[in-house]
């Protein structure tokens, strides 16, 4: 089982805050914790996946990163190629690649992390952290 955590920008000085989500009784998008409450800006909260990236970072929703399985394809192929935003569909945490149109028609269309059988597909370590859509939205195609 994963742990059910969510992270979201501080209103009172935009830094991150980690923990529990509620809305409170004002409507207020809260994170919280054993020691503290914030409100956080409703557009950046985002919910751990359960998976770590290759450097051991927690993978959220929104996270942007570079997905590389032959961890080279740098040098073959425009970093935007590599680019991937984390999403929640279809019942299920997976990703979108940002820029499609570098890529094989296959490769296009959102892709679980998991297996039916909730099983990790795809190896730590062909991902990586690189910004999110908050905080980088230079990475987001047409921006």
């Amino acid at each position: 089982m994963r742990e059910i955590r969510f992270r979201g920008k501080r209103i009172s000085d935009n830094k991150w805050v980690y923990g529990y989500f509620l809305v409170n009784q004002f409507g207020e998008y809260t994170i919280c914790d054993k020691t503290f409450s914030a409100a956080v800006i409703p557009e950046t909260v985002g919910q751990y996946i359960g998976l770590p990236d290759k450097n051991n970072k927690e993978i959220y929703g929104g996270d942007i990163l570079k997905f590389d399985i032959m961890g080279d394809m740098e040098k073959y192929n425009p970093l935007k190629a590599l680019l991937v935003i984390v999403e929640y569909q279809n019942a299920s945490w997976g990703f979108r690649r940002l820029y499609p149109e570098l890529v094989v028609e296959e490769d296009r269309e959102w892709c679980s992390f998991w297996r039916s059988d909730d099983e990790e597909i795809w190896d730590e370590e062909y991902f990586e952290i690189i910004g999110n859509q908050f905080e980088n939205p230079e990475l987001l195609k047409n921006k």
